[in-house]
């Protein structure tokens, strides 16, 4: 089978999921207006969405890769959501990511692939507690072959703890089985002034919303980057990590009641190429990058 018609299945497979019914439950844990957490009971503010993103060409310091540039392909719809009458909430996307890198002094591509499912499960408790289990089955891989191995299920989990109804705090940690790098902290502050103001400060990620009115909504923003190990079929090197850093800045506008425009552009920092079976890693050198997005309720 070609690799266009790997990924024409898997394509395939991930549009079947998306036509599933749609969002089971109604809401009812999601509302501003009586909500306890900002993180949990903040209600979705789009169910499926598309971004672009192109880096723009940077030296790699190696003579056997020159300049490198990516573009980056990223899909996604929520499925289905279900709650339950204890504060229980399961949220589940099905998920398409394609990082195509491209080298100036060589004519084949890296096409690096991500399909698969998101779940989240989010739990309330008293006092204001909660807590996320997330998992992401799915392929991970350049799909130049399709084996076991590209399979993998990186899986997570956050506790939450709200102070009031616009602060929390929360700490938590990522597994990775089988990749480089298997755990992955994550920890951060979160506030928010109903939808307006979104602040949150730690890591992986920091981001600034602000919001004037109904139309506009300002972002500003950085993140470190872990991509997940990549599968390489019948490469001796055997599996590519990536990993980067991005700040950004945006603004996102609405385009009718229920769909998102959202333009970005930024910077591409930190920036690695790693292979399992090869000792030398490819440094990157910083780039800037734009991106264009639609998403909402469709």
């Amino acid at each position: 089978m070609s690799i266009y018609s790997n990924k024409l299945c898997l394509f395939l497979m991930v549009l079947v999921l998306a036509v599933l019914p749609l969002h089971g439950a109604d809401d009812s844990w999601r509302n501003l207006d009586e909500r306890i957490c900002p993180i949990l009971d903040t209600p979705y503010r789009t169910f499926s969405g598309m971004e672009v993103v192109y880096g723009f060409p940077s030296s790699t310091g190696s003579a056997n890769w020159g300049d490198l540039s990516i573009y980056e392909i990223d899909a996604w719809i929520r499925c289905l959501t279900l709650e339950n009458e204890s504060g229980g909430e399961l949220e589940i996307q099905a998920q398409w990511n394609s990082l195509i890198m491209k080298m100036s002094d060589q004519p084949e591509k890296y096409s690096l692939n991500r399909a698969g499912l998101a779940l989240v499960w989010s739990q309330r408790f008293l006092h204001g507690f909660g807590m996320q289990i997330n998992a992401t089955p799915g392929l991970y891989s350049d799909l130049e072959s399709v084996s076991g191995e590209d399979f993998s299920v990186p899986f997570g989990v956050t506790a939450i703890q709200a102070l009031s109804k616009n602060f929390a705090f929360f700490a938590g940690v990522r597994v990775y089985p089988s990749f480089q790098k298997v755990v992955d902290p994550v920890a951060g502050i979160y506030w928010s002034s109903r939808n307006d103001v979104v602040v949150q400060l730690g890591y992986p990620e920091s981001r600034f919303e602000y919001s004037p009115n109904n139309i506009l909504r300002f972002i500003a923003g950085a993140r470190l980057w872990l991509w997940p190990d990549y599968n390489m079929g019948d490469d001796e090197r055997q599996r590519l990590l990536f990993s980067e850093g991005r700040t950004f800045g945006g603004i996102e506008l609405a385009c009718g009641k229920h769909t998102l425009l959202t333009m970005k552009g930024g910077y591409l920092f930190s920036r690695k190429i790693s292979f399992e079976e090869e000792a030398d890693d490819v440094e990157i050198d910083n780039a800037p990058f734009v991106s264009l997005g639609l998403s909402g309720r469709f």
